[in-house]
């Protein structure tokens, strides 16, 4: 049983990853071009904006794997994000 239930939940754990990877991948291809939140959100088809901006685009930020277009205005209305270039 404890084999079963190992297994159920470390091929869970894999798909969970696989669907991030793949989110992030469309993420970054979609903000070689600088992005609004909102533009974002459409293109994975997200509505619940508190979940995206927790969850999704600030780990990203501070991973350093997107950076913001007005970093001294986090909040301004304007702001976009692109893809870092390594």
């Amino acid at each position: 049983m404890t084999e079963q239930v190992t297994e159920q939940a470390t091929e869970q754990a894999t798909e969970q990853v696989t669907e991030q990877a793949d989110r992030n991948r469309k993420i970054f291809d979609f903000c070689e071009v600088p992005r609004s939140a909102n533009e974002i959100m459409v293109h994975l088809q997200l509505t619940h904006r508190e979940y995206f901006r927790s969850e999704i685009l600030k780990p990203l930020l501070e991973g350093g794997l997107l950076q913001p277009t007005i970093p001294d205005k986090p909040k301004s209305p304007k702001q976009k994000y692109q893809t870092v270039k390594e």
